[in-house]
């Protein structure tokens, strides 16, 4: 099966599999670029779907590096703000539980929220 069936699928462990054989087929980047963003790409969304964020982040920045301009390019910038968004989500409920008994945590945990944000490669304004 390929990365993109087990997406369908919702066997997000077995389509990171997947996409790692199929980036490690290519080590030099000799196969089309838009493929190569493709993988990196879903991939991505697959570590997006396993709750892991940073390996998420880190392979729709890859993406975009490879194809700034293909076609995987919004998709990837579109998933980015999701990760932006589901990690600075994580910091302000984790805020919130510290407000009533750590008014210093709970500030310092919001501030990390948009640290987050900036860290994923978007600016605060993409903060809601």
């Amino acid at each position: 099966r390929t990365g993109n069936d087990l997406i369908e699928k919702e066997s997000y462990a077995d389509a990171v599999r997947a996409f790692d054989k199929a980036i490690r087929l290519d080590p030099s980047g000799a196969c089309e670029t838009a493929e190569r963003g493709a993988a990196y790409t879903n991939r991505g969304i697959a570590y997006l779907n396993l709750g892991n964020l940073d390996r998420a982040a880190a392979d729709f920045n890859t993406a975009l590096k490879i194809n700034p301009g293909g076609r995987v390019g919004p998709l990837a910038r579109k998933h980015l703000g999701t990760v932006a968004d589901l990690a600075r989500d994580r910091r302000m409920e984790e805020s919130a539980r510290h407000a009533d008994t750590d008014r210093g945590k709970c500030d310092q945990l919001a501030g990390l929220a948009i640290r987050d944000t900036m860290a994923y490669g978007l600016p605060v304004s993409t903060c809601r």
